[in-house]
């Protein structure tokens, strides 16, 4: 800040004598690191005494300084968060009832077929929202839903392991989706590499042994289907592997953003009973954060538009929803 009319320093050397702010900080962010300000405030401005008997006072500099503290942090992509699309909850009894329930993959995880996982750890921080759920949102808006069948069992011998599997036509379309979240998110994919092969996951047996004996008892009398209308970002706790996943964010498939509450019912009630969803104070956070999403996207995403944007909505200091409160 260069300031003639409080800065005897800048007055002198200033021919214009204007007040002028030049005031920046230009940040660089990279995928995996995210910040929140802690301070930020002009400095230099205090004088110090050069004629005691007659109280004169000269600045420091000719400029203020602005003192800047910004408290990075890692965003870190673990195995306890995934992004995820779920079977309807009416074909979940009929899942699980081929588990032999000491397992833990239907007490820690719900029946789902994995996208990306391990996947960004979030923490309903605005960079999350800006980073990840927005571009993620406009990514599937893009993409209309639609219908998987399931129709066979398989095993993956090497680590012992049945599973349930779509025909051919799911799998292709879940492929697609797959490599769409790639493109966007690729440092959630350890081996690019690899194929993408859908799977929901059965049981996991001791041996190859205990495998094979299960296997003649997996069958399946007949195909089963459900839409993907969400796909669904599951989380549990960073510290406690003994906490089941819950639903930390349902993101549509589609242009039209429908309200937030409007979650498939079967699949609340259940995640209620079984005490499954986030405290009461961190969801309601969230459905704060999401109703001003929402109305920027019930606006902006619509059948003439929605292929305007692209990662690129979101360039440098372009783009943040908030509350006139926030602005206080």
């Amino acid at each position: 800040t260069f300031d003639p009319s409080r800065n005897i320093c800048a007055r002198i050397m200033s021919d214009s004598q204007i007040n002028r702010r030049f005031d920046r900080y230009l940040l660089h962010k990279l995928d995996n690191v995210y910040y929140s300000i802690e301070n930020l405030q002009l400095v230099g401005t205090e004088t110090i005494p050069i004629d005691e008997s007659n109280e004169k006072q000269i600045n420091l500099s000719d400029h203020y300084a602005l003192q800047l503290i910004i408290d990075f942090q890692t965003r870190i992509i673990n195995h306890r968060s995934a992004l995820v699309i779920l079977p309807s909850t009416n074909h979940w009894p009929m899942i699980k009832s081929f588990c032999d329930g000491d397992g833990p993959s239907f007490v820690q995880w719900p029946p789902h077929f994995n996208l990306l996982w391990p996947f960004y750890y979030l923490n309903h921080s605005l960079d999350d929202q800006l980073d990840i759920l927005l571009p993620l949102r406009i990514l599937l808006s893009q993409i209309s839903s639609f219908q998987i069948q399931v129709d066979d069992f398989d095993t993956f011998v090497e680590n012992h392991v049945s599973f349930l599997k779509p025909n051919e036509k799911s799998t292709q379309l879940m492929k697609e989706l797959f490599e769409k979240t790639k493109r966007l998110l690729p440092a959630c994919v350890k081996n690019p590499q690899n194929e993408y092969n859908p799977h929901l996951t059965i049981e996991q047996y001791e041996n190859a042994e205990q495998l094979k004996q299960a296997r003649s008892s997996l069958v399946l009398d007949k195909p089963f289907d459900f839409p993907v209308e969400y796909v669904y970002i599951l989380q549990r706790c960073l510290k406690d592997d003994a906490q089941p996943f819950h639903i930390l964010y349902q993101i549509p498939l589609g242009p039209v953003l429908p309200k937030l509450n409007s979650i498939d019912s079967k699949l609340k009630e259940f995640f209620q009973t079984m005490n499954l969803y986030e405290n009461d104070e961190s969801y309601n956070q969230k459905h704060d954060k999401f109703t001003k999403l929402s109305s920027c996207f019930q606006q902006i995403f619509n059948q003439q538009n929605s292929h305007h944007f692209r990662h690129s909505f979101v360039p440098y200091g372009s783009f943040r929803i908030v509350s006139e409160k926030d602005f206080i």
